[in-house]
């Protein structure tokens, strides 16, 4: 049997090399895949509480200057439950004839607190 002088075909370093990249070029599309899924649902979470707090204020904007008030400490008149551990606080501050209100909504996001506030003003 005679030897090729040209030999066809790959060698096993030049095998081992192309896995290793391949590996390496799978791991970051993985990578990317998964943070891509986690700023997904940080996102989303974002949209529902800015809902949440822009509902809250509807809420307000139906009532007379009078009856706007704070309530802090999860307010029990604004119980939603879109969101994990989510509540929502308002802070009401009165300069002259004008209240600033800031609705403040927190929950909990891959076990870390997070939270979205919106300020708006009333004058009457």
């Amino acid at each position: 049997m005679k030897l090729s002088k040209y030999k066809k075909g790959f060698t096993l370093l030049e095998m081992m090399v192309a896995a290793a990249i391949l590996v390496i070029s799978i791991t970051a599309l993985l990578a990317s895949i998964i943070n891509s899924y986690f700023l997904n649902e940080a996102s989303n979470n974002k949209a529902i509480a800015a809902n949440d707090a822009q509902y809250v204020l509807e809420q307000l904007k139906n009532m007379t200057y009078d009856e706007i008030t704070s309530c802090s400490a999860c307010c029990a008149a604004y119980d939603f439950s879109n969101l994990p551990d989510e509540c929502i606080e308002v802070e009401s501050t009165e300069n002259g004839n004008v209240k600033e209100v800031i609705t403040d909504v927190s929950w909990t996001e891959r076990e870390r607190q997070r939270n979205l506030a919106i300020t708006t003003r009333f004058a009457w």
